[in-house]
């Protein structure tokens, strides 16, 4: 039986690959457990498309990030807090301190 594997299995191979497998091994542990699925050409040509798409995904993700770096870059936000005789800061700048401050700028960075 020829199983697509959906997640690496130790000793069998990796994600995404098409493995020949005993019946009972494929049937009732593999597909059973959601690891593989039986490798007919339909699931193939889904998870190769579904693959794709996701490098897709990934392109666009980091054309943005790309793109927010670029801003970030070029950018200097002031912040303004109290320090001490010897010019030591008092406290620390927090993250929402840096997020209103990025913020004015019209950049937008989730709190985490």
């Amino acid at each position: 039986m020829k199983v697509l594997l959906l997640e690496n299995v130790q000793g069998l191979g990796k994600k995404g690959e098409v493995v020949e497998v005993k019946d009972g091994y494929g049937q009732n542990f593999l597909i059973a457990k959601g690891k593989a699925q039986h490798a007919t050409h339909e699931v193939i040509n889904k998870y190769k498309a579904q693959v794709k798409r996701q490098q897709e995904l990934e392109a666009l993700e980091i054309a943005q990030m790309e793109q927010l770096k670029q801003s970030l870059t070029s950018l200097k936000p002031i912040i303004h807090k109290k320090v001490g005789a010897n010019n030591a800061l008092f406290g620390s700048i927090t993250k929402d301190e840096i997020i209103a401050a990025l913020s004015t700028h019209k950049i937008h960075i989730d709190k985490k």
